[in-house]
């Protein structure tokens, strides 16, 4: 092409000018860069004052010192802009942050500058082969000059001059010459392998090309780059590790040790680059390394590597605070970014500082304390971990404010850990999944001790609860995409492999974790021998059985320190002393404390859906027949427990309604494991009836005001409960007795008192529905049913006679001013347990009114038809007899009894069982407490003060006229002639027998009645205190033919005496 006119003069004028000397292409594109690069400086400089182009100019070391500072202002200035850098950093950190800050801000003013003048015509262009591409560019990553012999700055004598610097030169020679020489200080060499580092890295690069964009040099093949780049490395680490290799001084830092921090290279290294406050400048760096790392070096060396690191890092989280969270969110990006590195990852989980040096933590708290992740999962609100708490001051209104705040900040924590862990597990590498989950498994196992309440020397052993919590919430968040629709539990119930659940108790994995947890129902479905084991791993399974071994320590921490500790106290507490006094502040702001995580929608929504998949999980393996099928049997128990803490925990703070359907579901199997054919264990029969007390139709708001509550959708058209529950519920009653809680007071007589307000709610609230299951179950249940009304009557009168017992003490102290004085205690405490008491009884009578409308011959079969009428006279006698003058005490309004209620309770049963003939027969029979003039004081205190409506007094007017004719027939059947053979009475209740039979054991003969009364209460020989049932007694057939032709003849005579009778009255 022809040349234009300017370019043929500017070749005029080069030939008029002396000669020069020929310069290769390479010094040419030196000079040419050299050149350019001077321009573009010229061009920035002449933006800033002379002085700073004076000074930079200058080359001596004073005239740099000032010009740093002066370019250290100008960063501040930018970083004040760009807020690149936080307020509260170090000195020494905000130096290196400024010092790339600077380059920075230089080098993308110069690229920007050498863009224009790519767009601009150019009048010359400079082709670099390969070779001088690489050897421009090594020159100024690693400072060199071969042309004078410099390196760093500084004249060296082992690069020959005018050496051309290639890959192969610097890792062969050039690099270990420098390592080696005596020309530089060791601090020297370790600063210069970090700057090389830093800028090997100001390279563009494509996955889909071969060659690696260089910053104002061209090219240079991948390969290439890759090999100087992994060998810098692979220097740094040999000079952070093995600096003996490089005849260096080592630093014996003992990596086990948290407060040995010897090795200042590593420490170095790490506040430069490594720290996770330099991440917004180092990022790229850190990255190379770890992908380095995770490719080229041996799994020991890795862990040394890390341990150094991570010990810094861990010091940088020791004392961070909920008031920033700064700190911890960096560390956790920085290992975000290292879970990217499977290799690295599976070293380090079992065995650093970020995750827990696990060889040498022996307790919960020393992971909390010396594991970066236990430090960060620490931030909580709970009254037991911190003291937060303290900031909760004000009203309800400012506390509220607070814990919402604290809340955000300490779930945005949990969800980037939520975050790291999912990182890590989406690693196809099997080895380093199974390490993830020992990682998991033992730091459970280091906070079991937490559930031992009665132990708080090994509680404060244990991680804080709120930590447990925090990493409760993230394995559950971790684990619920595969349940938080009811489409996907359908379909994924299906694939939990239920073989790690038969072999739960000796699975490496989880053989610790639930040795102590007992199973569902193990003689329903026994274990059996596996014929083939699996090998396969299951993630879902695998974090299942993880997630609810950590449910149930929170569960139980709930009901110690949240339930136990403050909720149960806010109510007495509010209606003492009121909501503005300081002692309901002071309990309301221990609540504030666990609200802020406990009561976090995200927390409450996936514990209600695990809870619920645990519940259908267990009723996927119950058959058509409702027959559990293996491995049922097999299951934890846990959940059972757990179900019933955090559903009392919702129920209070209003929230458990929010999750209809996760109710529901875990209603279902409460309801269905209430059977005995469901369930063996009754301990856990009766925690599943216990969900059940959340059905209050009143009850006390988290701010201690009563609020309506509605339940009523559980029981409408639900297959499953209606199928159990009064079965289920009537069984759970009698179990009550049998195990340790019928030997405690309270726990048992609280059961049984939210047994009587449910079985009332539904007779009356779902009358249509239950009223004819209660009669069904009557019908094929009879003998559980027997036993049940017998517990039942027997509370009423054990109730009453504690009530009565109490009134009576404190009539006595009451009497007397100067006893009342010194007892005053005494009569507090007794007034306490009066109340209590008389709340039980109460609920007891409404109950079996409600029984007595619906079903009234449920409690009128012959074993227990003369318990009731015996309970009923003994009653009234005790309300209305001459000693009830014993009972009238001062207080009667604040301990809630009133002999009115109960006086009217009992004429409703007197009446609603008046139908049937035998039981009137007992009433007059109990020559202990009836009497007709007992009955007629009753009437006119009816009267007088309207208890029950006119119509009822009015049929128990009717009724004690009946009672005075049964009265005269009881009087003639009592007449037993004197002739009455001793083998044809009762040993024990010395009336003539009907059906005789003997014991087995004491060779006792009894009539069979009397024996199956004994039998209700306790299943024992009452001669000799052997076991017996009713089925082992023997009959009698030939006494009882006896007895009977002894009876027709006793008939016989009775008949004509009353014939006698007649005709002389007439």
């Amino acid at each position: 092409m022809g040349q234009s006119q300017s370019a043929q003069q500017q070749q005029q004028q080069q030939r008029e000018q002396p000669s020069q000397p020929q310069l290769s292409s390479e010094e040419r594109a030196l000079k040419y860069w050299a050149s350019k690069q001077k321009e573009a400086e010229k061009n920035i400089q002449s933006n800033v004052n002379e002085e700073e182009s004076m000074n930079q100019k200058e080359t001596s070391s004073q005239q740099q010192v000032q010009q740093q500072q002066h370019q250290y202002q100008k960063v501040n200035e930018i970083e004040e802009k760009e807020e690149l850098i936080n307020h509260d950093q170090s000195s020494s950190q905000q130096f290196i942050k400024q010092e790339i800050i600077q380059q920075q801000v230089q080098d993308e003013q110069i690229e920007q500058y050498f863009e224009n003048q790519v767009k601009e015509p150019q009048n010359e262009m400079i082709q670099l082969t390969p070779e001088e591409v690489e050897h421009v560019w090594l020159s100024k990553i690693f400072k060199i000059d071969s042309n004078n012999q410099v390196m760093n700055d500084r004249m060296v004598d082992f690069i020959p001059k005018d050496k051309r610097i290639t890959v192969q030169y610097l890792i062969d020679e050039l690099c270990y010459s420098f390592l080696t020489c005596a020309q530089f200080k060791e601090q020297e060499k370790f600063e210069y392998i970090m700057e090389v580092l830093t800028n090997i890295t100001d390279v563009s690069i494509s996955d889909h090309s071969d060659q690696v964009n260089l910053v104002w040099a061209g090219n240079i093949e991948k390969t290439k780059y890759f090999e100087i780049l992994n060998y810098v490395q692979g220097q740094l680490i040999t000079c952070i590790l093995y600096p003996e290799g490089l005849e260096w001084e080592k630093f014996d830092e003992d990596s086990n040790r948290m407060d040995d921090k010897r090795n200042l290279r590593a420490t170095n290294f790490y506040d430069r680059i490594f720290n996770s406050n330099q991440l917004l400048f180092c990022q790229q760096v850190v990255s190379n390394l770890l992908e380095y790392l995770n490719s080229k070096v041996s799994a020991d060396d890795v862990q040394k590597f890390m341990d150094l690191m991570f010990k810094r890092e861990l010091e940088l989280n020791a004392n961070w605070t909920l008031d920033s969270l700064d700190q911890p969110q960096k560390t956790l990006k920085l290992l975000l970014i290292i879970a990217e590195y499977p290799n690295v990852i599976e070293v380090i989980l079992l065995n650093s500082w970020a995750f827990g040096k696990f060889k040498l933590i022996q307790i919960g708290k020393q992971f909390q304390n010396y594991s970066i992740i236990g430090k960060i999962l620490s931030g909580s609100c709970f009254y037991t971990d911190s003291m937060i708490v303290n900031k909760f001051t004000g009203d309800y209104s400012s506390m509220t404010i607070l814990r919402d705040r604290y809340r955000t900040r300490i779930f945005n924590l949990n969800d980037d850990v939520c975050n790291l862990f999912t990182r890590i597990l989406k690693h196809k590498s099997n080895v380093l999944k199974m390490n993830f989950y020992n990682f998991i498994s033992t730091i459970i196992t280091l906070n079991l001790n937490l559930e031992k309440q009665f132990n708080q020397g090994l509680q404060q052993q244990c991680s804080s609860p709120g930590m447990v919590f925090n990493l409760h919430y993230v394995l559950l968040k971790m684990f619920n995409p595969w349940i938080d629709t009811q489409d996907k539990i359908n379909s994924r119930i299906k694939n939990i492999q239920t073989q790690m659940i038969i072999v739960l108790k000796e699975h490496p994995l989880f053989s610790t974790l639930y040795q102590n947890i007992d199973l569902l129902a193990p003689d329903l479905t026994p274990l059996q021998e596996l014929q083939e084991l699996e090998t396969r791993m299951d993630p879902m399974t695998i974090m299942f059985l993880l997630s609810q071994r950590i449910n149930h320590i929170v569960a139980t921490n709930i009901d110690q320190f949240y339930y136990n500790r403050v909720l149960s106290k806010l109510r007495d507490i509010a209606q003492q002393y009121g909501q503005e006094s300081p002692q309901f502040r002071d309990i309301l702001k221990l609540k504030m404390s666990f609200d802020a995580q406990i009561l976090h929608p995200k927390t409450i929504t996936n514990t209600m859906q695990f809870l619920s998949f645990s519940s259908q999980l267990a009723l996927s393996m119950v058959d058509e027949n409702d027959k559990p099928k293996y491995p049922y049997g097999l299951l934890p128990s846990s959940f059972v427990y757990d179900t019933h803490s955090f559903f009392v925990v919702y129920n209070y703070n209003d929230e458990i309604l929010k999750h209809s359907n996760e109710l529901g579901k875990c209603c279902e199997f409460a309801i269905f494991a209430m059977n005995t054919r469901n369930m063996t264990n009754p301990h856990l029969r009766i925690k599943g009836i216990e969900l059940f007390h959340i059905f209050d139709q009143g009850r006390m708001n988290r701010r201690g005001i009563v609020q309506p509550q509605s339940y009523d959708f559980i029981f409408r058209y639900n297959e499953i409960i209606e199928k159990h529950m009064i079965g289920g519920i009537l069984k759970v009653f009698i179990d009550c007795e049998r195990t340790g809680e019928g030997n405690q007071f309270y726990e048992k007589f609280n059961f049984r008192y939210q047994f009587c307000k449910l079985i009332r709610f539904l007779l009356e609230k779902h009358r249509d529905r239950y009223n004819s299951l209660l009669t069904q179950t009557v019908e094929k249940e009879k003998e559980m049913f027997l036993a049940f009304a017998n517990y039942y009557l027997n509370d009423m009168i054990f109730l009453l006679d504690e009530c009565l017992t109490r009134m009576k003490r404190m009539k006595n102290l009451e009497s007397n001013q100067q006893e009342f004085m010194d007892n005053k205690q005494e009569y507090l405490k007794i007034q306490q347990e009066l109340k209590t008491y008389t709340i039980f009884l109460q609920e007891y009578y409404k109950n079996i009114q409600v029984f007595s409308e619906v079903q009234p011959e449920a409690f009128l079969t012959d074993e227990i038809r003369d318990k009731l009428a015996n309970n009923l006279n003994y009653t009234l006698e005790q309300l209305n007899g001459k000693q009830a003058i014993q009972y009238k005490i001062q207080s009667l309004e604040s301990v809630n009894f009133d002999p009115k209620l109960i006086m009217g309770n009992v004429i409703e049963l007197y009446i609603n069982f008046s139908q049937n003939e035998k039981f009137l027969m007992q009433v007059v029979k109990d020559d202990r407490c009836f009497s007709i003039e007992l009955f007629q004081v009753t009437i006119n205190l009816l009267d007088k003060h309207h208890i029950i409506p006119y119509e009822r007094i009015q049929q128990f007017r009717d009724l004690i006229f009946k009672l005075q004719e049964y009265e005269e027939k009881q009087k003639i059947i009592n007449q037993l002639p004197d002739d009455v053979p001793d083998e044809f009475l009762d040993p024990l209740c010395y009336s003539l027998m009907t059906d005789p039979v003997k014991l087995p054991h004491s060779n006792v003969v009894l009539d069979r009645l009397t024996i199956k009364k004994q039998l209700l209460n306790q299943q024992v020989d009452p001669f000799d205190r052997t076991p017996l049932t009713i089925e082992m007694v023997i009959e009698q057939p030939e006494l009882k033919q006896r007895i009977a032709k002894f009876i027709e003849n006793l008939e016989k005579k009775k008949n004509k005496q009353q014939i006698k009778i007649v005709q002389e009255e007439s």
